[in-house]
């Protein structure tokens, strides 16, 4: 009985960090490590015997998974990574800004097609509120009317 006191003690101390950790995000990724890592620390204590061991390894992987999942890319960023491909001249840079204040530039630097598909290369270039620069290079493929991205 004890040590479900314990455990409920635990999952109430989480959830209540959570709140106040979430309500101080200013991004997605932020948000999502914060809550991935909350959910994995309370979920981590209450299935692992040891509590404190428990709670430090979910939070761990919860935070993990929770970053990776809040950088995913909004419905209307798709939409314009999609327009970019189909319409944006190789050479020519596309830009926009998100609701969050991110602003992407992307620019097609080649275009062939290889065994019977149209693959683009992608210079991406993300620029978030605070100023935080990254860069990658990207490249696509349209298999049956859908574009695809080759893993990185």
């Amino acid at each position: 009985m004890n040590r479900n006191a314990n455990r409920m003690r635990g999952l109430l101390v989480v959830i209540c960090g959570l709140v106040l950790v979430v309500t101080g995000c200013q991004t997605r990724e932020r948000t999502g490590a914060a809550v991935g890592g909350a959910t994995g620390a309370g979920l981590g204590a209450v299935i692992a015997d040891d509590t404190a061991t428990g709670a430090v390894l979910g939070g761990l992987l919860g935070g993990a998974v929770g970053y990776f999942a809040g950088t995913r890319l909004t419905e209307e960023d798709r939409k314009n990574v999609y327009d970019v491909l189909e319409d944006t001249p190789t050479g020519e840079t596309d830009s926009w800004t998100s609701e969050e204040g991110t602003t992407f530039y992307v620019t097609p630097t080649r275009t062939w097609t290889q065994n019977g598909r149209k693959y683009r290369e992608l210079d991406v270039r993300v620029v978030q509120e605070n100023g935080m620069t990254e860069t990658d290079t990207r490249v696509a493929y349209k298999e049956n009317g859908q574009w695809n991205f080759e893993p990185s």
